[in-house]
């Protein structure tokens, strides 16, 4: 194939001529051989002289993209040594954290020891002196045991049928039930009645959060705590 990239500067100059005269084209050519030929000889001579301004522009690009790749290589081997560092950063990174909650986890543990060493030096000094309290407590404990049955009996009616009644008629039951355990033989403790069945520091505590004082709320809040059925409650005092 013809190279029309690569016409000689010679070829064109004897072209010149024939391409400046106005007779040469092919609306000028009747045979159509020659008017195919006459136009070619036409675009080869305009793609030559053409191709002569822009060759040195490509060639100028050419370099350009030479350098650019160049470049390129250069930055991507700047990125692989960025990127191993940064991997060795996370690296160091890691091993500083797992390091220091290392280190949080026994100051944590250290702390608890100090705690617990005080709290066991505070637990060594109230016990101090107590045993005579316990010796005391044991002896009561033992000598209510024969009551332990009569006032399981007492709290667990209690618990079951109480609850819908009011305070007047809980006494009232109450009072009944005393009096037939005391006929049966039932041994009960003398002084045991609805209130004595919860500890004082229990019934503070519902009344610091909002429980009112009077006996009735207490026992209520006793039964619903104790019992396992689910209570039917009526507040009308929004209470």
């Amino acid at each position: 194939s013809f190279d029309k990239a690569n016409v000689a500067e010679e070829t064109l100059t004897r072209l010149k001529k024939y391409i400046i005269n106005p007779q040469f084209t092919p609306a000028e050519i009747n045979l159509k051989a020659a008017k195919w030929l006459c136009a070619w000889v036409i675009a080869v001579f305009k793609f030559a002289n053409v191709y002569k301004l822009v060759q040195p522009k490509r060639d100028k690009v050419n370099q350009s993209e030479e350098k650019l790749a160049s470049t390129r290589r250069v930055l991507e081997e700047q990125q692989l040594q960025l990127t191993n560092a940064e991997k060795r950063l996370n690296e160091f990174k890691e091993i500083y954290k797992a390091s220091n909650e290392k280190k949080i986890q026994l100051e944590i543990k250290f702390n608890e020891h100090v705690t617990e060493l005080t709290r066991s030096e505070k637990l060594t000094e109230a016990v101090e002196g107590k045993e005579s309290v316990w010796k005391e407590k044991i002896q009561e404990i033992s000598n209510n045991s024969h009551y332990m049955a009569g006032n399981i009996l007492l709290s667990s009616a209690a618990l079951v049928y109480l609850g819908e009644f009011s305070p007047i008629s809980r006494q009232t039951y109450w009072r009944t039930w005393m009096d037939l355990c005391k006929k049966h033989n039932i041994l009960t403790l003398p002084t045991l009645t609805i209130e004595t069945l919860f500890d004082h520091v229990t019934s503070n505590e519902w009344h610091r959060q909002g429980l009112p004082m009077e006996s009735q709320a207490r026992e209520n809040a006793f039964m619903i705590l104790h019992n396992k059925r689910w209570p039917f409650i009526i507040d009308p005092e929004r209470q």
